[in-house]
């Protein structure tokens, strides 16, 4: 988790996961929508990070990619 995808995404996944944690202690009427909220940045971070495509880690590696 070191690559550059991480380095660009990182800040969003943490302000995600922050911004829900305030926001529940803020406003705890409205935790379903700023937990979806919370999720779907986080998703949006994670998929920065996660690398395109379904091929396994190694398959470039054994000729088959």
């Amino acid at each position: 988790m070191t690559g550059p995808r991480w380095r660009a995404a990182w800040p969003f996944v943490v302000m995600a996961f922050l911004a829900g944690a305030l926001a529940l202690d803020f406003a705890p009427a409205f935790a379903w929508l700023l937990a979806l909220g919370t999720v779907l940045a986080g998703v949006v971070g994670i998929s920065l990070v996660l690398p395109a495509g379904r091929r396994s880690p190694g398959a470039a590696d054994r000729g088959r990619a």
